[in-house]
């Protein structure tokens, strides 16, 4: 296979994983907006009904309370791009912004420039970055399926709780 192939075909891999971080983010993002909702939801319901919060009713919130941060904070950490620690980043010119390292914007542009005028060194560029962007897309998973698991075990406390309000 010729390196115009090769870089085409890595493109379109770089170009698959990346629809699948805004899927990843795009989750996240709805799980947000989930705990947004029924949070309104409860503090409502539970303003409007004079309840009086006995020692099981606190247990309950507090269980539904406790997964609810944590599906909070892994969504949280799923839309928030990172990268602690890339093995090559010379020519990947979009990585120093989420890796917290700072490059002037003339310093991206020389970087890139350097490094398109050699096909092989943009087949590298570009390997290097389905790679990196493959461990963010790993991670990003991950930290999706752990809110996923908070958001559905917030919700039975949080089904439990509303229940027992509605219960006095």
């Amino acid at each position: 296979m010729d390196i115009g192939k090769k870089i085409e075909y890595s493109l379109k891999i770089y170009e698959d994983i990346s629809r699948q971080i805004q899927f990843a983010d795009t989750k996240a993002g709805l799980i947000l907006a989930w705990h947004g909702a029924t949070s309104f939801f409860i503090l409502n319901t539970a303003s409007n009904k004079d309840v009086t919060m006995n020692s099981e009713l606190w247990l309950i919130l507090s269980l539904a309370l406790f997964f609810v941060l944590v599906s909070i904070i892994y969504s949280i950490s799923t839309v928030i791009p990172r990268i602690k620690s890339p093995i090559d980043i010379e020519c990947m010119f979009w990585i120093m912004d989420i890796s917290h390292k700072r490059e002037t914007h003339t310093g991206s542009v020389e970087r890139f420039q350097k490094n398109i005028y050699d096909e092989n060194q943009v087949f590298k560029c570009i390997s290097n970055s389905v790679v990196v962007v493959s461990k963010i897309l790993k991670t990003k998973y991950e930290y999706v399926r752990t809110a996923i698991g908070g958001l559905l075990a917030g919700m039975i406390f949080e089904i439990i709780f509303m229940l027992m309000i509605i219960a006095k």
